[in-house]
């Protein structure tokens, strides 16, 4: 598996390793959130190639993500980290797809401790900042 997960002291983190491809993605929610999740979630893909993705891929991340919406709670966000304008193309995309099927607010960044930080408190993350990627 290329997702690495790992339990932080206020959020989970998937962290994305070499070539990601959409089945390791939905494999790592599964296998994460079928357990007792956190309510906060950072993918950091800052050292993946996310190339693989297409958007009936997505669809089908996007779907299995948002089965598991309610267990992690109301006030439930997924920050999303890439390391290129390409990359975060790509992300919007699916994150407009989640968001048609899942009430949790996505946000992408290029910056992982801009990510922590609105993961922790947004209110503390100014809207240039969130809109970065």
């Amino acid at each position: 598996m290329t997702v690495r997960i790992s339990d932080r002291e206020d959020f989970v983190e998937f962290l994305g390793m070499g070539f990601v491809q959409p089945e390791d993605v939905f494999d790592a929610v599964s296998d994460y959130y079928e357990r007792v999740p956190k309510t906060l979630a950072l993918w950091n893909f800052l050292e993946a190639d996310l190339s693989s993705f297409s958007a009936d891929q997505f669809r089908k991340v996007a779907s299995n993500g948002a089965r598991f919406a309610s267990a992690r709670g109301a006030d439930a966000r997924t920050a999303i980290v890439v390391k290129s304008d390409a990359e975060a193309m790509l992300i919007r995309a699916f994150v407009a797809m989640a968001g048609v099927v899942s009430p949790i607010p996505f946000r992408i960044f290029m910056d992982r401790e801009i990510a922590v930080e609105w993961l922790l408190d947004p209110s503390k993350v100014s809207e240039t900042a969130r809109s970065s990627a």
